[in-house]
């Protein structure tokens, strides 16, 4: 039996006003905070835009299914871009979508009014673009810039570290990234978090050990939330979140990994999987399953669902169990203005206002938390 902590309660966890902050610039970056109305999801049936209204798919992304970094990051109240199967986009609720090819590019922010994304440009040393479009998808710079330089104790392994790095984060001083290392592989990392000014250089880099999944920028963009894991094998995938600073790029994890009371009686591995990331002001929300095998087992059949709600300000962390979805947003005003996702990692069913289903998606980004009490 799972032992339950004293914790908070969930509704205390997720309280928002639903009318959110947008269009006022934040005192320290001097970025406006920008809270949607609406989301944007992927999944199996691809990419769409939700707000109480209903759902509408951009088919111009096609079925592609960015899990690193981030989705979408929002333009203004209406609008957002996405980055995803070659391709950039300003989509929005109640208009025709904007597309142009960004062949390779990966990840997406916002900042100035201008879309920024990084692509591959094939040059030695898995060399690469920082790209910044206007509103009108036209591109206004391109920058190309080298990856970090990291010594080869031998066990560097090339050929996994060819990908695209994405772009996490930017502001008008720069752009952060993510990439896999050169000292590591695909199934677990480790990988670096860099941070690069407007003339390519590269200021300040992190390494974390293991792969990058989902991330959230904070409205204020001085932190990010992000995903770090990897796969070991039958049943396990990880994705453990973490906070990093975007001054100083100092990695925060959310300790113990797993939440008090998760973990099942004689379970010797237990490990977070991450099915959502959003932020309340400076405190992040991250929802996920712990995943507690028993004994001499790979696979938990039936993992618990957990939120952990890690507070920037004070270091504080509070855990809530039996999210009952595996993401959530408000849309409107009232408690009936909510989608969620729900169903287990990687199999999710999107749930739109009325409790009908929309469709196969299993990410869910933008939007605002829950009201508590809802």
């Amino acid at each position: 039996m799972r032992t339950a902590p004293a914790i908070v309660s969930l509704g205390l966890l997720l309280t928002a006003c639903t009318t959110g902050t947008s269009g006022v610039p934040d005192p320290v970056t001097n970025e406006e905070v920008v809270v949607p109305s609406f989301v944007v999801v992927s999944g199996a049936d691809g990419i769409a835009v939700v707000d109480r209204a209903g759902h509408e798919r951009v088919n111009a992304l096609g079925d592609d299914q960015p899990w690193s970094g981030p989705l979408a990051a929002a333009l203004d109240a209406g609008s957002a871009a996405v980055v995803a199967g070659d391709k950039v986009a300003v989509v929005g609720p109640g208009r025709d979508p904007v597309v142009t090819d960004c062949v390779d590019c990966s990840g997406v922010a916002v900042t100035g009014g201008r879309i920024v994304t990084t692509r591959r440009n094939h040059t030695p040393g898995e060399g690469f673009d920082i790209v910044w479009f206007d509103r009108d998808l036209q591109e206004v710079r391109s920058l190309p810039v080298r990856r970090l330089e990291e010594r080869d104790d031998g066990s560097a392994v090339q050929a996994e570290n060819t990908e695209s790095p994405f772009t996490l984060a930017a502001d008008r001083d720069g752009v952060t990234v993510g990439y896999l290392s050169r000292i590591g592989g695909v199934r677990s990392g480790p990988s670096i978090i860099a941070r690069y000014d407007n003339d390519g250089k590269i200021v300040r880099s992190t390494q974390v050990n293991g792969t990058l999944g989902m991330s959230a920028t904070s409205p204020d963009r001085r932190h990010l939330a992000i995903g770090v894991g990897g796969s070991g094998g039958a049943c396990i995938t990880v994705s453990a979140p973490v906070v990093v600073d975007l001054d100083t790029l100092v990695v925060h994890p959310l300790e113990p990994s797993v939440p008090d009371g998760a973990v099942e009686l004689g379970s010797p591995y237990p490990w977070f999987r991450l099915t959502d990331l959003m932020w309340r002001d400076g405190t992040v929300i991250a929802t996920g399953e712990v995943h507690s095998p028993p004994e001499g087992e790979s696979c938990d059949p039936g993992p618990a669902r957990w939120v952990r709600a890690y507070d920037t300000a004070t270091s504080a962390l509070t855990d809530e169990e039996e999210a009952p979805r595996a993401a959530a947003r408000a849309v409107g005003d009232s408690c009936a203005d909510q989608v969620g996702i729900v169903g287990r990692a990687g199999d999710g069913q999107l749930i739109g206002v009325g409790q009908q289903s929309l469709g196969r998606y299993n990410r869910l980004v933008l939007g605002r938390p829950v009201v508590a009490g809802c």
